[in-house]
């Protein structure tokens, strides 16, 4: 299973924690603890609460680093939500 990457500070007080945390956090244990806080996992694995939330909706994980116009995506974001 591939998840977006996520960032930790470049100066971070305690860099090897945090990536630790980011690890546990993206794990299923971790994406499970966050279902009972009653949000929404990143991981197709761990069901929402209620599964209902993602029955119809297919999903989609952009990585930046593949991003052709980035442009172009940007406006119609803007667009969509009524930004600007």
């Amino acid at each position: 299973m591939q998840v977006n990457p996520v960032m930790l500070a470049a100066k971070a007080p305690h860099p090897n924690a945090g990536k630790l945390f980011i690890d546990f956090v993206l794990s299923k244990e971790g994406q499970k603890m966050l279902v009972g806080f009653r949000r929404i996992p990143v991981r197709e694995d761990v069901d929402p609460d209620p599964p209902r939330l993602f029955r119809g909706y297919k999903r989609i994980i952009e990585h930046p680093e593949e991003y052709k116009n980035v442009s172009e995506t940007v406006k119609l974001y803007q667009e969509i939500f009524s930004l600007r």
